[in-house]
């Protein structure tokens, strides 16, 4: 069993497939970890409040981030760049 820090409660996580990763959250940044290192591979500062939940498109190469206040962040995948 591997246990991945985030800081903060997590509410949404997305298992990607390739390549193979887990995507959390803490309380303003989005972290893509890496399975079988248990480190993050990547990590996302965001602003505009503290992170409510998160999803990954089906194809894998997006990921959408609701925050707190109601705005919405788009993050590519799995580089976790803005957009």
């Amino acid at each position: 069993v591997r246990q991945f820090a985030t800081g903060s409660d997590v509410r949404s996580v997305a298992f990607l497939a390739r390549p193979r990763g887990l995507v959390a959250h803490g309380k303003d940044a989005v972290f893509l970890f890496d399975p079988e290192s248990g480190g993050p591979g990547r990590t996302a500062d965001l602003a505009g409040g503290a992170v409510r939940c998160l999803a990954a498109d089906p194809a894998g190469d997006r990921l959408v981030v609701g925050l707190a206040g109601g705005s919405i962040a788009s993050l590519s995948l799995p580089d976790l760049t803005p957009g």
